[in-house]
């Protein structure tokens, strides 16, 4: 795993936290009319908490970085 490491310069930690995201990313564009209807609708407060919950279901590190 060292090798890997020193090769790419990015850890594999912060790798699988990239990925996390992207695959929130992804998602949300699957349902993206949604998704921008949530985030217009709610209060700056309450954005991740709807977008945690059904039909979404993102994790609140994904909810979070669509709220910002």
């Amino acid at each position: 795993m060292e090798v890997v490491t020193r090769r790419t310069g990015v850890p594999a930690e912060e790798s699988a936290e990239r990925e996390h995201i992207v695959e929130g990313l992804v998602k949300a564009l699957s349902m993206i009319d949604k998704v921008i209807e949530v985030i217009r609708r709610r209060r700056r407060r309450r954005r991740p908490a709807a977008l945690i919950k059904k039909p979404f279901a993102f994790s609140e590190i994904q909810a979070n970085t669509f709220s910002t």
